[in-house]
């Protein structure tokens, strides 16, 4: 469990305000940062507080969101790998996740 989420970030306007949570989303060629509700792919997303969330409910978000799901199994692991990996991040800290990789690195 965690009190840290990553939101979309646009590097050429930081003050601009994006309401959405990202997270990790499982593709053919690796891992990209996803929006929640409108399922852009973004490059980059800031830490932000929240309250305490694990990965089941952001599994959640994501299903009522509407968002077809390949492999559940996958997508869990994926955000448990996620949720334990925010809180070694400071609040504020802009990250970009290494897609290569087939686990959650930023």
């Amino acid at each position: 469990m965690t009190k840290k989420v990553l939101v979309p970030i646009d590097i050429n306007d930081p003050e601009k305000k994006i309401n959405d949570f990202l997270y990790p989303d499982l593709q053919v060629d690796g891992l990209t940062l996803t929006s929640i509700k409108s399922g852009k792919q973004w490059e980059h997303g800031m830490v932000i507080l929240t309250s305490p969330i694990n990965e089941n409910d952001i599994f959640k978000r994501i299903v009522d969101s509407g968002k077809k799901i390949e492999s559940v199994e996958s997508l869990l692991n994926v955000l448990k790998d996620y949720v334990s990996e925010l809180p070694k991040y400071k609040i504020g800290n802009i990250l970009k996740l290494n897609s290569e990789k087939p686990k959650v690195d930023f």
